[in-house]
């Protein structure tokens, strides 16, 4: 039945998207978004969640059910999968940020979009603009 899939597909997909972010923050440099200081180690912590994910979906039960016999379609799919991979991002942001309280706290300029989690997280970002707004200031410099 649908209602089963639901909430293991949408874990599948937090948890796989958030060993995704750590890949790509750590392959990257996005060190405001990832779990640990060590490259290396967030790598092998992303590449766990994104591999465990989905061999425990996979492999815990009979998931090959098309949507004519009571699987998931593809609207659903795509509801829940936005509302997991959006769950993972938001979760990767705040425990980064709050594993790495002082990192990049003291930088004065930084680079502008995505660029700015390689030297400050992401809390941090979102404190320095409410900072500027408050002050009258409409950027993050």
């Amino acid at each position: 039945m649908t209602g089963s899939f639901i909430l293991d597909y949408y874990l599948l997909v937090l948890v796989a998207s958030c060993g995704l972010f750590q890949i790509v923050g750590a392959l990257h440099g996005y060190r405001g978004m990832t779990f640990s200081d060590n490259r290396f180690a967030s790598t092998c912590i992303g590449a766990a969640a994104l591999i465990g994910a989905f061999a425990w979906f996979f492999l815990s039960q009979d998931r090959n059910v098309p949507d004519s016999d009571l699987g998931m379609n593809g609207n659903e799919q795509f509801a829940y999968f936005f509302a997991g991979s959006g769950t993972g991002l938001a979760i990767t942001l705040i425990v980064a940020s709050l594993r790495q309280l002082k990192f990049g706290a003291r930088q004065r300029e930084l680079p502008e979009g995505l660029d700015a989690l390689k030297e400050t997280t992401f809390l941090s970002l979102m404190f320095r603009l409410i900072r500027r707004l408050g002050a009258g200031g409409s950027t993050l410099h």
